[in-house]
């Protein structure tokens, strides 16, 4: 072995071929090593090194030295020292170490495994081939990996790590790094990962710092760690996983079709989408997550979209997504269509723009549609503020809602849920259901008259508008108020409870309002609208009160009916025909201006009848009528019934089922039925009809007008000039003690009559028969004879000898003046020849 020893000048030494050792010392010395393995030491100095085929150790030692490991294809140790250096290594696994300064070091031609060491100093190190080995050390370093798989180190310092066509592992380490790799860990510091190989996948690692990747063509995996990250993958990306980890990051698809899946970690986070089917995880933090599209809705489909905890913001703009802000007050926007906006936890906003599913999920949520797609609103439990445009499900669901249709909105269902509840209809027929709770459902804007709302109270106590149009209202259970609104044809039900139902009011139209009060103690108004109407009004069970109202200027036809339970009904301001029915229990009814029809129905009922032509059935039950003004009618069905009439209010009448008296003011007694039932008179000047069977009519004292119709009746005429009429049947005429004329008629089809207390002689009482042919007048005496030369037309059931009529006076008829026709004393009877 041959050991060179230099000076302190510039010396220059090429060993031989066995295994030397070279020591230039100071000066600027040129060193070849030849073969063999061999040491070199170039000492102080710019020196140039170059070793040979062997395993060669080359120092440069202080200075700007070069360096070569050689040709060989030994395993060469390159030493740069102190220095800006420049060391090459051979084609073996050589290791080269620049050390102190700012070296630059390139691994070799071969394809062995290279370690190189970049030391203190800003180092340049790069490679072509080879399985490399590169730690940059301290210092703003620069190393390229070149082809095969590297590892690569950057050490402290910023550094530039490039490992470009392999798959090679990057660590920054310490400081701002620029990695370019397949596998990269940025470490310490603000540091820039991207992918060295277009097409080829990636893994990196962020480490603490506030470090951007970017991933071109490949699918990488991502993962920023400490710090605020921007991830990125491009447009020609086949997708990646991106993981902010800690701190506030930017994860972002740059517009690609490729399916990502972006995870905000912790901290306040922004996450975009691109084209492809994305799934975004905010994770804690106030974080932004935009599906963004890119230039048009559609391109995009089966996104999912997760906020985690903290106030986040989820817009899509995409379709069929599925977005869930998880905790805290969260804001959800959907631009496109088919998709899901689940607001979680705590108190959210939600806006889409239509065909999508939106639910607020806890808290005290405001749910929205912009646009005019048909969308599912759900608020979930909380106090929720819900409207749209479009024809939508509104469903504020647990809470105290706010739900609304927007103006020009489609036909929509407002739910209201459990809670007390406030539902605005819009200008479309809708259906507004409040659900459990005291809830305030308005049936629309009252812009229009053509709409049909749909409003149902539910549970609780309930306030109902229907507005304008022709709604259908129903309570519900509990003590609702119902109205129908401004106009149209309403129909409204109460439910349970005791209820307050109106009709329309204020509306110009007239329209039908159908109002059932079901169960409960109900108060119901009819429709008031300017002008007519026509209302069905029915308190069902419970005792209720109804009110017809009415038009002011129109006429108005009204049906109300009480139903069970003590009931209190009233015509209201009417100038129509309004039919009243108070049904079972003790009621009141009261008409008004037009000709009403009262039935008290079963009970013990109070009816007043009004100022026009009234007809009053009391029903079952011991009643009390009135008909006040106008000629009304009375039918009765208990002898007792008391009715009150007004002193000269009309001509009144009644007709009885049973025996009956007629009271003051009443005028005319009709009796009814089959029944062998009497009916008697007051002082005016009555006309009382008999039925079929066989009655006693009584006129007492006025002017009477009696007919007695079918069966075998006794009329008492009584005081003044009556007029009786026995009808068929062998009738008993009694025709008063007066001394005024009574006319007794008899009529064809008439029987065989008996006339009590006839008055003969001039201004006595008279016969008048009506169709009755060829009666001849014979006088004997001072009496009149009736002889019946040629029959009765129409009674050919008499038969000769029959007796046809029965006169009988207190006096004047005897046999001085009656001759044959005397039957007895003061008795005349007229026979059939």
């Amino acid at each position: 072995m041959t050991v060179y020893t230099g000076t302190a000048g510039n010396d220059y030494f090429i060993g031989g071929e066995e295994d030397d050792s070279l020591f230039g010392y100071a000066g600027d010395d040129t060193l070849d090593g030849g073969g063999g393995n061999n040491y070199i030491e170039g000492g102080a100095g710019n020196d140039s090194l170059r070793g040979g085929d062997g395993n060669d150790f080359l120092d440069g030692g202080e200075g700007d030295d070069t360096v070569f490991a050689g040709d060989g294809f030994g395993d060469a140790t390159v030493i740069g020292g102190g220095g800006n250096d420049s060391l090459k290594g051979g084609y073996g696994n050589d290791t080269l170490d620049g050390g102190i300064g700012n070296d630059t070091i390139f691994a070799g031609d071969g394809y062995a495994m290279a370690t190189v060491i970049g030391g203190e100093g800003n180092d340049w190190l790069y490679a072509l081939v080879g399985d490399n080995y590169f730690d940059a050390g301290t210092g703003n370093d620069t190393v390229v990996g070149g082809d095969h798989d590297g590892s690569i180190k950057g050490g402290e310092g910023d550094d530039s790590l490039d490992g470009e066509r392999g798959n090679d592992t990057i660590d920054g380490e310490a400081g701002n790094d620029i990695l370019r790799g397949t596998y990269l860990n940025g470490g310490e510091g603000n540091d820039l990962l991207s992918i060295s190989v277009g097409g080829a996948d990636g893994i990196f690692y962020g480490g603490a710092g506030n470090d951007t990747f970017y991933d071109g063509e490949g699918f990488h995996q991502m993962y920023g760690e400490d710090g605020d990250d921007w991830l990125l993958v491009g447009p020609s990306a086949r997708g990646g996983f991106l993981d902010g980890g800690n701190g506030n990051d930017w994860i972002e698809s740059e517009g690609g079709r490729g399916s990502i899946t972006g995870l905000g970690g912790e901290g306040n986070d922004t996450l975009l989408s691109g084209l492809g089917n994305d799934s975004l995880d905010g994770g804690n933090g106030n974080d932004l997550l935009f599906f963004n599209g890119y230039g048009g809705i559609g391109l995009s489909t089966n996104n999912t979209l997760i906020g985690g905890a903290g106030d986040d913001t989820l817009v899509d703009e995409q379709q069929r997504s599925y977005l869930d802000a998880g905790d805290d007050n969260d804001l959800l926007y959907s631009r496109g269509f088919d998709s899901t906006l689940n607001g979680g936890a705590g108190d959210d906003t939600l806006d889409s723009n239509g065909g999508n599913l939106l639910d607020g999920g806890e808290g005290n949520d405001l749910l929205y549609s912009s646009g005019y797609g048909n969308n599912n609103l759900i608020g979930g439990a909380g106090d929720d503020t819900l409207s749209s445009y479009g024809s939508n499900l509104l469903d504020g669901g647990e809470g105290n809602d706010l739900v609304y249709s927007n103006f020009y909105g489609g036909n929509n269902t407002l739910m209201g849920g459990a809670g007390n509840d406030k539902l605005i209809g819009d200008i479309n027929s809708e259906l507004l259901e409040g659900g459990e709770g005291n809830d305030y459902i308005v049936g629309d804007s009252g812009y229009y008259a053509f709409d049909r709302d749909t409003l149902r109270g539910g549970g609780g106590n309930d306030f109902l508008d229907g507005g304008s149009g022709s709604d259908s209202l129903e309570g519900g259970d509990g003590n609702d108020t119902l109205n129908g609104g401004t106009d149209g044809d309403d129909t409204l039900d109460g439910g349970a409870g005791n209820d307050i139902l109106r009709g329309a009011s204020g509306g110009e139209a007239g329209g039908q309002a159908t109002i059932y009060g079901a169960q409960g103690d109900d108060i119901i108004y009819g429709s008031s609208s300017k002008h007519s109407s026509n209302d069905y009004l029915d308190g069902g069970t419970g005792n209720d009160t109804i009110v017809g109202y009415g038009s002011s200027f129109g006429t108005s036809y009204a049906t109300l009916i009480g139903g069970e339970g003590n009931d209190s009904l009233v015509t209201g301001v009417n100038y129509g025909v309004s039919n009243l029915d108070g049904g079972a229990g003790n009621d009141t009814l009261i008409g008004s201006y037009g000709d009403d029809y009262l039935q008290g129905g079963a009970g013990n009922d109070t009816i007043e009848g009004g100022y026009s032509n009234d007809t009053l059935i009391g029903g079952p039950g011991l009643d009390s009528l009135s008909g006040s003004f106008g000629n009304d009618l009375y039918i009765v069905e208990n002898a007792n019934e008391i009715i009150k009439e007004n002193l000269d209010a009309g001509k009144d009448s009644v007709e009885s089922s049973v025996s009956f008296t007629l009271g003051a003011n009443l005028e005319n007694l009709i009796l009814t039925g089959t029944a062998t039932i009497n009916g008697t008179g007051n002082a005016l000047d009555n006309i009382i009809t008999g039925n079929e069977a066989n009655n006693v009519l009584n006129g007492r004292d006025g002017n009477d007008t009696l007919i007695g119709g079918a069966g075998n009746d006794n009329l008492i005429g009584g005081n003044g000039r009556d007029w009786l009429i026995g009808g068929t049947g062998n009738d008993a005429l009694t025709l008063g003690s007066d001394q005024v004329t009574d006319t007794v008629v008899y009529a064809t089809g008439d029987g065989s009559d008996t006339l009590n207390q006839f008055l003969r002689g001039a201004g006595g009482d008279a016969i008048a028969f009506i169709d009755i042919a060829a009666i001849d007048v014979v006088k004997s005496g001072s009496s009149t004879q009736l002889r019946l030369a040629d029959g009765i037309s129409g009674n050919s059931g008499f038969g000769s000898g029959q007796v046809l009529l029965t006169l009988v006076g207190s006096t004047g008829f005897n046999a001085g003046n009656m001759s044959e026709n005397v039957a007895s004393e003061n008795t005349a009877q007229f026979f059939f020849s």
